[in-house]
């Protein structure tokens, strides 16, 4: 880490903010966000932490000037932040997102799909209290009033005034938690989830369900949170469990807290994207997006998905664990050694674990082809900014990881080989305008692009790293033990998208930092000894990176360490050259 150390009131503010997002125990000024362990969803809660201490950046001012120093230097004066106002633009009719509108096109249904976690509460919280602080987040944010609308066989969607906000009390189920009680089980959870996702209706606005698990004055409860996926992806979480906390701590004294304004509200997002759908730069992205979904051998298991066949209820699901002793230097130390981001090491071993798991079971590919996703809040437009804003995000995009000129054995034993598929995938990765927004607006806004790529084939696998969440032992109001409820809750009737879908999150436990992988797949088409090989192999070629990073050859200067300055087809000719027996 970088010696030299904060001089200016900014480089303190910047710095701290590091420290406190990265878990690292200091920080010099040259010192790179995203060396040090970031990523892109971090990037957001550093530019929401960022405003609050009085001090403006973006997440494209992240990307672009990543270090303290240079942030620091691009910050506006303390002092001199504008103040942000209401979202003027906040209520109407809201034209679909690209997410929004996959769903449609795969016929939905919207009411059950839902997104869920699990907070711990403070003992004594009394109910009148989180009623309080459910309603000023209906009132807070605009997303949490969304309407869903049945128009001639199609819907829309509109978001209600705040004067049309739903009771709370209609929101919250309150569970009492006996001294007898061994505590809040899986089983009780799992039970109480069913019930609220049942009580989700976005056609009259309910969008939202609590169960407050109430142990009593002298012990913490458990709150779990459910939500229609429409309105919350892996972020907003990131946005709403603070304000929660904020909200009803205002209401125990009796003086409502003020929450941080919304810059920019989804409506407003969602008609700019309509916009730049359209838009002749964004269009030329066209070839690019055609070329990510070229793939010959897209199949990857002996059928295609059947949409009555490939349901929910006949897929199975099992969660993985790569202990600190890998996950800790892995997400911690690995970036900057390998001078690449945490998403760019995860998606190297799983490409490489792609290719080798489709080779030994007989089929002839030399690339991953992977749906991939993102959390879709990019600065593409002056003035909007998404750091506080809740709702549905998500962006899907094709990717095509070519590793014919690896040697891949040598890459999962640590090899030389491995240090050159970082630098191939994470050089690929940058090539992507917006980090893939621009595929979803093509595919699904832009009637006359999306005619081209729905012709193309579609990936059989996703991946999706939702980020770091800190799971504190005892900490009331952070993430509880029963964190494994996050993710999505598909429809039961919603047909699956994916053969295979993989869900990545890093999980701060008091023991250390854990990856946790949460596999889905359709138990029609694959079994699950199929699945836990493709797993197994992963957790292998992360292993490979810490062994690569360790050996003698790690310290030599790559032949391609040049790759961000060079056009694709100089490294085509630079692929072509490498000897993978080196």
């Amino acid at each position: 880490q970088s010696s030299r150390q904060p001089r200016t009131p900014q480089e303190e503010i910047i710095a701290g903010l590091f420290v406190e997002l990265l878990g690292v125990d200091k920080v010099g000024i040259d010192d790179n966000f995203f060396e040090l362990g970031g990523d892109s969803i971090m990037s957001i809660q550093l530019v929401s932490r960022a405003r609050k201490a009085g001090l403006k950046i973006s997440p494209r001012d992240v990307f672009q000037r990543q270090t303290v120093r240079q942030l620091s230097e691009l910050a506006a004066p303390v002092g001199k932040v504008e103040t942000i106002g209401r979202d003027a633009e906040a209520i109407g009719t809201v034209p679909p997102t690209p997410i929004i509108a996959r769903m449609k096109e795969l016929g939905g249904p919207f009411k059950q799909h839902n997104q869920a976690i699990v907070v711990q509460t403070p003992a004594g919280l009394q109910e009148r209290h989180l009623l309080a602080g459910l309603k000023q987040l209906l009132t807070h944010h605009d997303a949490l009033r969304l309407r869903v609308n049945a128009m001639r066989g199609d819907i829309e969607l509109e978001i209600t005034p705040e004067a049309q906000s739903i009771d709370p009390s209609r929101l919250l189920t309150a569970v009492r938690i006996t001294n007898d009680n061994a505590g809040v089980s899986p089983e009780l959870l799992a039970s109480w989830k069913k019930i609220a996702v049942a009580k989700l209706d976005p056609a009259s606005g309910i969008m939202l369900q609590a169960v407050w698990f109430d142990a009593g004055d002298h012990r913490p409860g458990r709150l779990m949170l459910v939500l229609n996926h429409l309105v919350a992806d892996g972020v907003s979480w990131r946005i709403l469990l603070p304000d929660l906390q904020a909200a009803v701590t205002g209401a125990q004294k009796d003086r409502p807290l003020k929450l941080d304004a919304v810059a920019t509200s989804f409506r407003s997002w969602s008609h700019h994207l309509a916009t730049e759908a359209m838009a002749s730069a964004r269009v030329q992205e066209l070839p690019l997006w055609l070329d990510q979904s070229r793939d010959e051998g897209a199949l990857v298991s002996k059928r295609a998905l059947h949409p009555a066949v490939d349901t929910p209820e006949t897929a199975q699901t099992f969660t993985l664990t790569l202990s600190p002793s890998v996950a800790e230097p892995l997400l911690t130390q690995l970036p900057r050694k390998f001078q690449a981001e945490v998403n760019d090491l995860l998606l190297t071993a799983f490409s490489l674990a792609v290719v080798d798991w489709r080779r030994r079971s007989g089929q002839n590919v030399s690339a991953a082809f992977l749906e991939l996703e993102g959390h879709g809040r990019e600065s593409i437009g002056d003035g909007l900014d998404l750091s506080r804003t809740i709702g549905w995000f998500t962006t899907q995009f094709p990717v095509r990881f070519d590793l014919a000129f690896l040697n891949i054995e040598d890459a999962l034993s640590g090899g030389v080989a491995l240090r050159y598929a970082v630098e191939i995938v994470s050089q690929q990765l940058r090539r992507l305008p917006d980090h893939g927004l621009g595929y979803g607006l093509l595919r699904y806004l832009n009637p006359e692009t999306a005619l081209a790529l729905r012709s193309r084939p579609s990936p059989q696998i996703l991946f999706n790293y939702l980020g770091r969440f800190s799971v504190p032992d005892g900490l009331d109001w952070s993430v509880a033990s029963e964190v494994a409820l996050i993710g999505d809750g598909n429809d039961s009737s919603m047909p699956i998208a994916y053969p295979i879908e993989i869900n990545a999150i890093a999980l701060e436990r008091p023991h250390g930092l854990e990856l946790e992988a949460r596999w889905t797949w359709a138990t029609q088409i694959l079994t699950e000894r199929q699945v836990r090989d493709l797993a197994a192999t992963w957790f292998q070629a992360l292993n490979a990176l810490l062994v690569c990073s360790q050996r003698d050859h790690f310290a030599q200067p790559s032949n391609i360490s040049s790759l961000v300055n060079l056009t694709q087809a100089d490294i085509d000719r630079l692929e072509a050259s490498f000897d993978p027996a080196h």
